[in-house]
């Protein structure tokens, strides 16, 4: 009896020895599913992480899009903005050239009417020189002279 006493104390103190482990192998199985759920999540969130950085580098694509195709119209206007101004001065300076021209033909036109103002002079003085040769061969002057 007394070794089945001792057989039974035995098997007790293995039960009880399996029973801490299977305690301490459960402490362990339940911290490794904490692990696991907590890389779980830790990757759930990568994932997410890298769903909106894609989001961002697919609005960012797009963005590169836009400033290229922002660029290509600003060079174009550019362009126009150069050209416009190449004809604003080319325009500017030929009114300066119609200017100087007008300004010239201004001083031609009081030159030309002096002219005719001194010539009008000149045919009045003729014309009256020979008013007054007629006069002279005709005899008037002398007649009038006589009165």
């Amino acid at each position: 009896m007394k070794e089945v006493l001792q057989k039974i104390e035995e098997l007790t103190a293995l039960l009880e020895e399996k029973n801490k482990v299977a305690d301490v192998l459960t402490k362990q199985l339940t911290e490794k599913k904490k692990n696991v759920e907590l890389m779980e999540q830790q990757a759930l969130a990568k994932l997410k992480n890298a769903s909106a950085m894609e989001r961002v580098y697919k609005k960012y694509s797009d963005f590169d899009a836009e400033k290229r195709k922002f660029d290509a119209e600003k060079i174009d206007y550019n362009k126009r903005i150069e050209e416009a101004k190449r004809q604003e001065e080319n325009d500017a300076e030929t009114l300066r050239k119609i200017q100087e021209e007008n300004k010239k033909l201004d001083a031609r036109k009081k030159a030309l009417d002096k002219q005719a103002v001194a010539l009008k002079e000149k045919e009045a003085e003729f014309n009256k020189k020979k008013s007054e040769l007629k006069a002279m061969i005709s005899g008037e002057a002398v007649k009038n002279l006589l009165k």
